[in-house]
Protein backbone atom coordinates (compact mmCIF):
# COMPACT_ATOMS: atom_id res chain seq x y z
CA UNK A 1 0.00 0.00 0.00
CA UNK A 2 1.09 3.80 -0.76
CA UNK A 3 2.71 5.71 2.17
CA UNK A 4 0.06 8.09 0.81
CA UNK A 5 -3.32 6.16 1.76
CA UNK A 6 -2.16 6.67 5.41
CA UNK A 7 -3.62 9.77 5.21
CA UNK A 8 -7.23 10.22 6.02
CA UNK A 9 -9.55 12.38 6.97
CA UNK A 10 -10.76 12.31 10.97
CA UNK A 11 -13.95 13.47 12.12
CA UNK A 12 -13.80 16.16 15.20
CA UNK A 13 -15.90 18.51 16.76
CA UNK A 14 -14.10 22.65 16.84
CA UNK A 15 -15.64 25.03 18.90
CA UNK A 16 -15.17 28.91 17.53
CA UNK A 17 -15.17 31.83 19.96
CA UNK A 18 -13.42 34.01 21.90
CA UNK A 19 -10.05 33.12 24.68
CA UNK A 20 -9.93 34.90 27.69
CA UNK A 21 -7.68 33.12 29.62
CA UNK A 22 -5.11 30.44 29.14
CA UNK A 23 -3.14 28.44 31.87
CA UNK A 24 -0.35 26.66 31.03
CA UNK A 25 0.51 24.73 33.81
CA UNK A 26 -3.22 23.23 33.63
CA UNK A 27 -2.97 23.35 29.89
CA UNK A 28 -6.67 24.67 29.95
CA UNK A 29 -8.53 27.73 28.81
CA UNK A 30 -11.22 30.22 29.35
CA UNK A 31 -13.50 30.10 26.20
CA UNK A 32 -16.75 31.92 25.34
CA UNK A 33 -17.94 29.47 22.84
CA UNK A 34 -20.05 30.93 20.23
CA UNK A 35 -20.49 27.86 18.11
CA UNK A 36 -19.15 24.42 17.42
CA UNK A 37 -18.50 22.59 14.13
CA UNK A 38 -18.30 18.99 13.18
CA UNK A 39 -14.97 19.07 10.44
CA UNK A 40 -13.06 15.94 8.54
CA UNK A 41 -9.69 17.34 9.66
CA UNK A 42 -7.08 15.58 7.92
CA UNK A 43 -4.26 13.60 9.65
CA UNK A 44 -1.18 11.60 8.71
CA UNK A 45 0.49 14.07 6.36
CA UNK A 46 4.14 13.93 6.51
CA UNK A 47 5.33 17.74 5.74
CA UNK A 48 3.92 19.04 9.33
CA UNK A 49 3.58 23.40 8.06
CA UNK A 50 1.31 21.34 5.26
CA UNK A 51 -1.08 19.26 7.42
CA UNK A 52 -1.24 22.57 10.08
CA UNK A 53 -2.04 24.86 7.39
CA UNK A 54 -4.31 22.18 5.46
CA UNK A 55 -6.46 21.70 8.96
CA UNK A 56 -6.45 25.54 9.62
CA UNK A 57 -7.99 26.07 5.72
CA UNK A 58 -10.87 23.32 6.88
CA UNK A 59 -11.52 25.49 10.13
CA UNK A 60 -11.06 28.26 8.55
CA UNK A 61 -14.19 27.63 5.97
CA UNK A 62 -16.12 25.62 8.91
CA UNK A 63 -15.80 28.88 10.72
CA UNK A 64 -17.43 31.02 8.19
CA UNK A 65 -20.72 28.05 7.97
CA UNK A 66 -19.00 26.32 4.93
CA UNK A 67 -19.90 22.85 4.42
CA UNK A 68 -16.23 21.45 4.58
CA UNK A 69 -16.56 17.93 3.55
CA UNK A 70 -16.16 18.69 -0.20
CA UNK A 71 -13.30 20.47 0.80
CA UNK A 72 -11.99 17.44 3.06
CA UNK A 73 -12.02 15.40 0.27
CA UNK A 74 -10.39 17.44 -2.09
CA UNK A 75 -7.61 18.70 -0.27
CA UNK A 76 -7.15 14.78 0.89
CA UNK A 77 -6.88 13.81 -2.27
CA UNK A 78 -4.49 16.07 -3.22
CA UNK A 79 -2.52 15.38 -0.34
CA UNK A 80 -2.05 12.21 -1.07
CA UNK A 81 -1.09 12.78 -4.40
CA UNK A 82 1.65 15.27 -3.62
CA UNK A 83 3.04 12.46 -1.25
CA UNK A 84 2.73 9.67 -3.76
CA UNK A 85 4.83 12.57 -6.43
CA UNK A 86 6.75 13.65 -3.64
CA UNK A 87 5.90 17.02 -4.45
CA UNK A 88 6.54 19.93 -1.99
CA UNK A 89 3.10 22.04 -2.09
CA UNK A 90 5.30 25.24 -1.25
CA UNK A 91 7.19 25.00 -4.27
CA UNK A 92 6.57 25.97 -7.64
CA UNK A 93 7.90 23.96 -10.90
CA UNK A 94 8.38 25.43 -14.36
CA UNK A 95 7.58 21.77 -15.69
CA UNK A 96 3.38 21.53 -15.30
CA UNK A 97 4.15 17.78 -14.00
CA UNK A 98 6.34 18.51 -11.35
CA UNK A 99 3.80 21.74 -10.14
CA UNK A 100 1.67 21.00 -7.05
CA UNK A 101 -1.24 22.91 -8.90
CA UNK A 102 -0.60 22.18 -12.53
CA UNK A 103 0.41 18.44 -11.90
CA UNK A 104 -2.72 17.82 -10.03
CA UNK A 105 -4.67 19.63 -12.91
CA UNK A 106 -2.92 16.93 -15.07
CA UNK A 107 -3.41 14.16 -13.29
CA UNK A 108 -7.18 14.90 -12.71
CA UNK A 109 -8.23 15.47 -16.52
CA UNK A 110 -6.19 12.18 -16.44
CA UNK A 111 -8.65 9.99 -14.35
CA UNK A 112 -11.25 12.25 -15.93
CA UNK A 113 -10.97 10.29 -19.85
CA UNK A 114 -9.98 7.29 -18.00
CA UNK A 115 -12.89 5.16 -18.22
CA UNK A 116 -11.87 2.57 -15.70
CA UNK A 117 -12.45 5.54 -13.28
CA UNK A 118 -15.28 7.07 -12.32
CA UNK A 119 -14.54 10.98 -12.01
CA UNK A 120 -16.78 13.39 -13.42
CA UNK A 121 -15.91 16.51 -14.60
CA UNK A 122 -17.47 18.35 -12.44
CA UNK A 123 -16.37 16.82 -9.30
CA UNK A 124 -12.34 17.78 -11.19
CA UNK A 125 -13.54 21.04 -11.10
CA UNK A 126 -14.45 20.87 -7.71
CA UNK A 127 -11.24 19.51 -6.60
CA UNK A 128 -8.78 21.94 -8.32
CA UNK A 129 -11.26 25.12 -6.97
CA UNK A 130 -10.36 23.81 -3.59
CA UNK A 131 -6.92 23.45 -4.36
CA UNK A 132 -7.05 27.24 -6.10
CA UNK A 133 -8.52 28.47 -2.61
CA UNK A 134 -6.19 26.97 -0.56
CA UNK A 135 -3.08 29.51 -2.48
CA UNK A 136 -5.73 31.95 -2.07
CA UNK A 137 -5.49 31.23 1.98
CA UNK A 138 -1.30 30.85 1.86
CA UNK A 139 -0.81 33.69 -0.13
CA UNK A 140 -3.52 35.95 2.33
CA UNK A 141 -1.44 34.50 5.25
CA UNK A 142 2.11 35.13 3.63
CA UNK A 143 3.50 31.84 3.02
CA UNK A 144 3.27 31.71 -0.58
CA UNK A 145 2.61 33.93 -3.37
CA UNK A 146 -0.71 32.15 -5.06
CA UNK A 147 0.64 33.85 -8.79
CA UNK A 148 3.58 31.30 -8.79
CA UNK A 149 1.06 28.18 -8.59
CA UNK A 150 -1.81 29.65 -10.68
CA UNK A 151 -2.72 32.51 -13.09
CA UNK A 152 -5.87 34.63 -13.18
CA UNK A 153 -7.50 34.63 -17.02
CA UNK A 154 -10.39 36.47 -18.46
CA UNK A 155 -12.10 34.08 -19.97
CA UNK A 156 -14.63 34.76 -23.07
CA UNK A 157 -17.74 33.22 -23.68
CA UNK A 158 -19.35 32.29 -27.19
CA UNK A 159 -21.38 35.22 -26.96
CA UNK A 160 -18.51 37.85 -25.87
CA UNK A 161 -19.39 37.54 -22.32
CA UNK A 162 -16.44 38.12 -20.11
CA UNK A 163 -16.02 36.32 -17.08
CA UNK A 164 -12.58 35.80 -14.21
CA UNK A 165 -11.39 32.78 -14.40
CA UNK A 166 -7.87 31.02 -13.62
CA UNK A 167 -5.74 28.51 -16.39
CA UNK A 168 -6.26 25.66 -13.35
CA UNK A 169 -10.03 25.84 -14.17
CA UNK A 170 -11.70 22.51 -15.71
CA UNK A 171 -14.95 22.91 -16.89
CA UNK A 172 -17.52 20.60 -17.13
CA UNK A 173 -18.09 18.54 -20.67
CA UNK A 174 -21.51 19.67 -22.32
CA UNK A 175 -23.81 17.12 -22.88
CA UNK A 176 -24.04 17.15 -26.56
CA UNK A 177 -26.81 15.09 -26.84
CA UNK A 178 -28.82 17.72 -25.51
CA UNK A 179 -27.20 20.66 -27.70
CA UNK A 180 -28.60 20.91 -30.86
CA UNK A 181 -26.58 21.45 -33.64
CA UNK A 182 -27.11 24.12 -35.84
CA UNK A 183 -24.68 23.90 -39.34
CA UNK A 184 -24.76 26.70 -41.69
CA UNK A 185 -26.59 25.90 -44.83
CA UNK A 186 -25.65 25.45 -48.54
CA UNK A 187 -26.33 28.48 -49.27
CA UNK A 188 -24.89 30.59 -46.58
CA UNK A 189 -21.91 28.44 -46.77
CA UNK A 190 -21.56 29.62 -50.54
CA UNK A 191 -22.47 33.32 -49.28
CA UNK A 192 -19.98 33.49 -46.27
CA UNK A 193 -16.83 31.76 -48.77
CA UNK A 194 -17.35 34.62 -50.99
CA UNK A 195 -17.30 37.25 -48.07
CA UNK A 196 -14.67 35.92 -46.57
CA UNK A 197 -12.42 35.93 -49.79
CA UNK A 198 -12.56 39.64 -48.83
CA UNK A 199 -10.76 39.21 -45.71
CA UNK A 200 -7.22 40.08 -44.89
CA UNK A 201 -4.92 36.91 -45.31
CA UNK A 202 -5.11 36.23 -41.58
CA UNK A 203 -8.48 36.47 -40.99
CA UNK A 204 -9.47 34.13 -44.01
CA UNK A 205 -7.10 31.35 -42.59
CA UNK A 206 -8.97 31.43 -39.18
CA UNK A 207 -12.68 31.11 -40.86
CA UNK A 208 -11.28 28.42 -43.24
CA UNK A 209 -9.22 26.25 -40.44
CA UNK A 210 -12.46 26.16 -38.65
CA UNK A 211 -15.03 25.48 -41.69
CA UNK A 212 -12.25 23.44 -43.70
CA UNK A 213 -10.76 21.15 -40.85
CA UNK A 214 -13.66 21.00 -38.04
CA UNK A 215 -11.10 22.75 -35.22
CA UNK A 216 -12.55 24.42 -31.63
CA UNK A 217 -11.64 28.50 -31.72
CA UNK A 218 -9.34 28.05 -28.98
CA UNK A 219 -7.38 25.47 -31.14
CA UNK A 220 -7.45 27.76 -34.37
CA UNK A 221 -5.73 30.50 -32.16
CA UNK A 222 -3.43 28.75 -30.57
CA UNK A 223 -2.38 26.63 -33.22
CA UNK A 224 1.75 26.43 -33.78
CA UNK A 225 2.93 27.48 -36.89
CA UNK A 226 5.89 25.44 -36.38
CA UNK A 227 3.13 22.33 -37.65
CA UNK A 228 3.39 23.91 -41.23
CA UNK A 229 7.19 23.16 -43.26
CA UNK A 230 8.02 22.84 -46.69
CA UNK A 231 9.64 19.57 -45.67
CA UNK A 232 6.20 17.70 -44.43
CA UNK A 233 4.26 19.50 -47.55
CA UNK A 234 6.88 17.89 -50.08
CA UNK A 235 6.94 14.47 -48.39
CA UNK A 236 2.87 13.91 -48.81
CA UNK A 237 1.67 12.65 -51.85
CA UNK A 238 -2.03 12.70 -50.14
CA UNK A 239 -4.70 14.61 -50.57
CA UNK A 240 -5.19 14.75 -46.82
CA UNK A 241 -1.54 15.59 -44.48
CA UNK A 242 -1.62 12.63 -42.32
CA UNK A 243 0.35 12.11 -38.99
CA UNK A 244 -0.15 15.84 -37.44
CA UNK A 245 -0.62 15.39 -34.11
CA UNK A 246 -1.84 18.94 -32.23
CA UNK A 247 -1.85 18.85 -28.30
CA UNK A 248 -0.37 20.58 -25.39
CA UNK A 249 3.11 19.26 -26.70
CA UNK A 250 2.64 21.44 -29.83
CA UNK A 251 1.34 24.05 -27.21
CA UNK A 252 -2.28 23.92 -29.56
CA UNK A 253 -4.87 23.75 -26.58
CA UNK A 254 -7.08 20.92 -27.36
CA UNK A 255 -10.31 20.44 -25.51
CA UNK A 256 -9.48 18.76 -22.08
CA UNK A 257 -5.71 19.39 -23.44
CA UNK A 258 -6.36 15.61 -25.26
CA UNK A 259 -4.15 15.07 -27.91
CA UNK A 260 -5.94 14.92 -31.63
CA UNK A 261 -5.00 14.92 -35.53
CA UNK A 262 -4.91 18.10 -37.68
CA UNK A 263 -7.49 16.80 -40.12
CA UNK A 264 -6.46 19.47 -42.82
CA UNK A 265 -6.23 19.32 -46.78
CA UNK A 266 -2.89 19.49 -48.27
CA UNK A 267 -4.71 22.54 -50.32
CA UNK A 268 -5.32 24.43 -47.20
CA UNK A 269 -1.78 23.14 -45.60
CA UNK A 270 -0.13 25.40 -48.68
CA UNK A 271 -2.34 28.07 -48.26
CA UNK A 272 -1.10 28.20 -44.69
CA UNK A 273 2.48 27.66 -45.24
CA UNK A 274 2.48 30.36 -48.06
CA UNK A 275 1.17 32.65 -45.13
CA UNK A 276 4.29 31.50 -42.45
CA UNK A 277 6.48 32.15 -44.98
CA UNK A 278 5.60 35.53 -46.02
CA UNK A 279 7.15 38.87 -45.09
CA UNK A 280 3.67 39.76 -43.30
CA UNK A 281 3.96 36.96 -40.65
CA UNK A 282 7.82 36.88 -40.46
CA UNK A 283 7.31 40.50 -39.45
CA UNK A 284 4.71 39.71 -36.99
CA UNK A 285 6.57 37.16 -35.17
CA UNK A 286 9.49 39.27 -34.71
CA UNK A 287 7.57 41.35 -32.95
CA UNK A 288 5.76 38.26 -31.06
CA UNK A 289 9.24 37.37 -29.73
CA UNK A 290 10.10 40.84 -28.71
CA UNK A 291 7.78 41.35 -26.29
CA UNK A 292 7.25 37.52 -25.23
CA UNK A 293 9.74 35.69 -23.49
CA UNK A 294 8.16 32.49 -25.44
CA UNK A 295 9.79 28.77 -25.67
CA UNK A 296 11.67 28.53 -28.82
CA UNK A 297 8.90 25.26 -29.98
CA UNK A 298 6.25 27.53 -30.05
CA UNK A 299 5.17 30.32 -32.46
CA UNK A 300 1.51 30.90 -32.75
CA UNK A 301 -0.13 31.00 -35.94
CA UNK A 302 -2.29 34.15 -35.65
CA UNK A 303 -0.70 36.99 -34.16
CA UNK A 304 -2.38 40.87 -33.65
CA UNK A 305 -0.86 44.28 -33.35
CA UNK A 306 1.37 44.92 -31.32
CA UNK A 307 2.91 41.59 -31.37
CA UNK A 308 0.37 39.72 -29.11
CA UNK A 309 -0.94 36.08 -29.66
CA UNK A 310 -4.44 36.21 -31.15
CA UNK A 311 -7.44 35.33 -28.65
CA UNK A 312 -11.00 34.18 -27.90
CA UNK A 313 -12.27 38.03 -28.24
CA UNK A 314 -10.16 37.95 -31.67
CA UNK A 315 -12.28 35.36 -32.80
CA UNK A 316 -15.40 36.91 -31.67
CA UNK A 317 -14.20 40.55 -33.47
CA UNK A 318 -13.88 38.65 -36.53
CA UNK A 319 -17.19 36.81 -36.62
CA UNK A 320 -18.85 40.24 -35.59
CA UNK A 321 -17.26 42.03 -38.52
CA UNK A 322 -18.37 39.26 -40.66
CA UNK A 323 -22.14 38.77 -39.84
CA UNK A 324 -22.11 42.28 -41.12
CA UNK A 325 -20.46 42.06 -44.13
CA UNK A 326 -22.83 38.84 -45.11
CA UNK A 327 -25.95 41.24 -44.11
CA UNK A 328 -24.76 43.71 -46.05
CA UNK A 329 -24.04 41.56 -49.14
CA UNK A 330 -26.97 39.35 -49.01
CA UNK A 331 -29.65 41.34 -46.92
CA UNK A 332 -29.94 38.44 -44.32
CA UNK A 333 -28.71 37.53 -41.27
CA UNK A 334 -26.21 35.40 -40.20
CA UNK A 335 -27.91 33.30 -37.13
CA UNK A 336 -24.85 31.62 -36.18
CA UNK A 337 -22.09 31.12 -33.90
CA UNK A 338 -17.93 30.24 -34.65
CA UNK A 339 -18.95 27.35 -33.36
CA UNK A 340 -20.95 26.53 -36.34
CA UNK A 341 -18.50 26.21 -38.67
CA UNK A 342 -16.96 23.38 -36.48
CA UNK A 343 -20.66 21.77 -36.82
CA UNK A 344 -20.86 22.45 -40.35
CA UNK A 345 -17.63 20.80 -40.98
CA UNK A 346 -18.46 17.86 -39.32
CA UNK A 347 -22.22 17.14 -40.62
CA UNK A 348 -20.70 17.53 -44.11
CA UNK A 349 -18.00 15.06 -43.76
CA UNK A 350 -20.77 12.67 -42.32
CA UNK A 351 -22.69 13.20 -45.39
CA UNK A 352 -19.86 12.48 -47.66
CA UNK A 353 -18.52 9.46 -46.33
CA UNK A 354 -21.58 7.61 -46.06
CA UNK A 355 -22.02 8.14 -49.81
CA UNK A 356 -18.69 6.23 -50.18
CA UNK A 357 -18.70 3.35 -46.81
CA UNK A 358 -22.07 1.59 -46.51
CA UNK A 359 -20.71 0.84 -42.32
CA UNK A 360 -22.09 3.39 -40.57
CA UNK A 361 -20.20 2.59 -37.84
CA UNK A 362 -17.06 3.16 -40.16
CA UNK A 363 -17.83 6.32 -40.90
CA UNK A 364 -18.88 7.73 -37.24
CA UNK A 365 -15.32 5.90 -36.09
CA UNK A 366 -14.03 8.12 -38.97
CA UNK A 367 -16.09 11.62 -38.64
CA UNK A 368 -14.85 10.83 -34.58
CA UNK A 369 -10.73 11.02 -35.67
CA UNK A 370 -11.68 13.74 -37.99
CA UNK A 371 -13.56 15.91 -35.11
CA UNK A 372 -11.73 15.00 -32.52
CA UNK A 373 -14.36 13.85 -29.73
CA UNK A 374 -13.74 11.53 -26.80
CA UNK A 375 -16.21 9.30 -27.88
CA UNK A 376 -18.38 8.13 -30.82
CA UNK A 377 -21.26 8.82 -28.33
CA UNK A 378 -20.23 12.22 -29.12
CA UNK A 379 -20.45 11.83 -32.80
CA UNK A 380 -24.12 10.33 -32.79
CA UNK A 381 -25.44 13.74 -32.25
CA UNK A 382 -24.31 14.25 -36.51
CA UNK A 383 -26.83 11.62 -37.47
CA UNK A 384 -29.82 13.84 -36.44
CA UNK A 385 -28.59 16.38 -39.41
CA UNK A 386 -28.23 13.35 -41.98
CA UNK A 387 -31.10 13.75 -43.71
CA UNK A 388 -31.72 17.94 -43.55
CA UNK A 389 -30.51 18.07 -47.19
CA UNK A 390 -30.28 21.88 -46.73
CA UNK A 391 -27.53 21.89 -43.98
CA UNK A 392 -25.90 18.45 -45.45
CA UNK A 393 -23.92 19.25 -48.24
CA UNK A 394 -21.15 17.12 -49.87
CA UNK A 395 -18.32 18.51 -48.46
CA UNK A 396 -16.62 19.09 -51.83
CA UNK A 397 -19.47 20.76 -53.06
CA UNK A 398 -19.08 23.69 -50.34
CA UNK A 399 -15.08 23.87 -50.50
CA UNK A 400 -14.84 24.28 -53.81
CA UNK A 401 -16.65 27.59 -53.69
CA UNK A 402 -13.42 28.94 -52.29
CA UNK A 403 -11.73 28.12 -56.13
CA UNK A 404 -8.16 27.75 -56.02
CA UNK A 405 -7.80 29.33 -52.76
CA UNK A 406 -9.18 25.43 -51.11
CA UNK A 407 -9.93 22.29 -51.51
CA UNK A 408 -10.34 20.85 -54.83
CA UNK A 409 -11.02 17.10 -55.15
CA UNK A 410 -12.50 14.57 -52.62
CA UNK A 411 -11.96 13.91 -48.77
CA UNK A 412 -10.16 10.76 -48.37
CA UNK A 413 -11.12 9.66 -51.79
Amino acid sequence: MSIAKTIKTVTTTVRFGEVNFINLEKKSLDMKVRKTAVIDGISGIRDTQLSQLVNIFIMEKASKAVDTRPISKALLHWVRWLEDKEINAFEPSILHYQSPSYGFREELLTRVNDEATELSYNTASNYINVIKNFYDFLDENNVVEKNKFYKSSLRISGRGVKANSTDLAIRPIKQHNHTPLNPLTKYECGELLKVIEQLSTQEYLIIMLMLGCGLRGKEVYTMNSKLFTSDMFAESESFIMRDITIGPKTGVKTKFSIPRELFVTKALYEEVLDYVESEEYKSKLAAYHKYTAEKSDYSPLFIVNPGKQANALKINNLWVKIKKCYSARTGKKLDHKPHDLRATFGTNLLRLLSEDISDMDQVLDLVKIAMGHKSVAQTMKYINHFTRESTLTKAANILDRAASRFYQGVILG
